[in-house]
């Protein structure tokens, strides 16, 4: 079932907007546990990320062995594709070394338009004014941001140098967007359980080799058994690996204008929270997220209005069609994690 006719059954939509919230929590509790670590000196973003792509390798693996899903992409491609998410959530951890809470989450945005390139250049997806309105918005809200960051960087809660950290997280956007579109490539002709259980095989041996490489001194100096270390690693690894199980569904649900619109309000998960636990805002960064944010939610909104993108039939993974599929000339590229579950290997 397609993501336009699910938008036809309420039940599903309601369902979708509630774990698209449900991930916007586990979004914020992933920002919330390391900017806790970063404030203790913790800062081993390939360390944390070691263990959310086992606990994938593991489960989706267990899962392909009893479906007896036969491989049908090489691995190479399950090797780029880690990669790239691998260093994805490096640098967006390093970001909390430097940069507040909500200025990550906003930073993020730039996702979005370099997912529109990347899949208009594999993907041939072609995008209405709109998409491109939306684009042009966002990346406005964030250029704001950005520059709000670079003349704040005294401000209680801002961070230690915004701006290096506005970059890390722009940088790690721009990996994500990467990893979006080629997991959407590679979709179109594998198993969502092959594809998942490849990307952590992969991600668990870069993720290593690099936390032995860069973190292997710092982390043997750490007093893992502390409470106030422990309890961040665990709730950061819970909460990643809940969003990477749960966004697939929600692009079942209610396709991606409903995904979009739902992680929009991450923003003010985040920011909600920089107001229980981190100390607010200053009267002038409040004004300047507040603004950064009005600048993304229209983009967003826009880009969502636009309707579903549409792809080149020929493209090579594009829309992720199956065999007998051929007749179909267009299908909505969603530049996220994943297809229609019951077509990807859920049952």
């Amino acid at each position: 079932m397609g993501a336009s006719k699910s938008l036809t059954q309420p039940g599903k939509v309601v369902a979708a907007i509630g774990l698209g919230q449900f991930c916007c929590v586990l979004l914020t509790v992933t920002g919330l546990t390391s900017h806790s670590l970063a404030e203790l000196g913790v800062s081993l973003p390939a360390t944390q990320s070691t263990l959310n792509y086992a606990l994938l390798g593991i489960s989706y693996g267990v899962a392909q062995l009893i479906t007896s899903t036969p491989r049908k992409r090489p691995l190479w491609n399950y090797a780029v594709l880690a990669l790239f998410d691998v260093e994805a959530n490096c640098l967006v951890v390093m970001a909390y070394r430097y940069t507040s809470i909500t200025s990550v989450s906003l930073s993020s945005a730039f996702s979005l338009p370099c997912a529109m390139l990347l899949s208009h250049w594999i993907l041939r997806s072609r995008y209405r004014p709109l998409h491109l309105a939306g684009a042009a918005f966002g990346i406005v809200g964030l250029v704001y941001l950005v520059l709000s960051d670079a003349g704040h960087s005294g401000d209680r809660g801002s961070g230690p140098s915004p701006l290096l950290g506005d970059l890390l997280v722009i940088a790690g956007a721009a990996m994500y967007a990467g990893t979006n579109v080629v997991q959407e490539h590679l979709l179109g002709s594998a198993p969502l359980v092959e594809v998942m259980s490849r990307l952590g095989l992969f991600g668990t041996a870069f993720s290593l080799a690099q936390a032995a490489l860069m973190e292997g001194a710092s982390s043997l100096q750490i007093d893992w058994k502390d409470p106030a270390v422990a309890a961040p690693v665990a709730g950061y690894v819970v909460a990643l690996f809940a969003y990477y199980n749960v966004e697939p569904l929600i692009l079942w649900l209610g396709g991606s204008a409903t995904l979009n619109l739902s992680l929009l309000t991450a923003n003010c998960w985040d920011a909600a929270a920089r107001f229980a636990f981190l100390g607010g805002f200053s009267g002038t960064t409040a004004r300047d997220f507040a603004l950064s944010l009005c600048l993304v939610a229209a983009g967003v909104l826009l880009y969502s209005l636009a309707g579903p993108v549409k792809v080149d039939a020929e493209a090579p993974g594009a829309g992720g069609k199956e065999p007998g599929e051929g007749e179909q000339e267009e299908e909505e590229a969603v530049p996220m994690l994943a297809d229609d579950p019951r077509e990807r290997g859920w049952g």
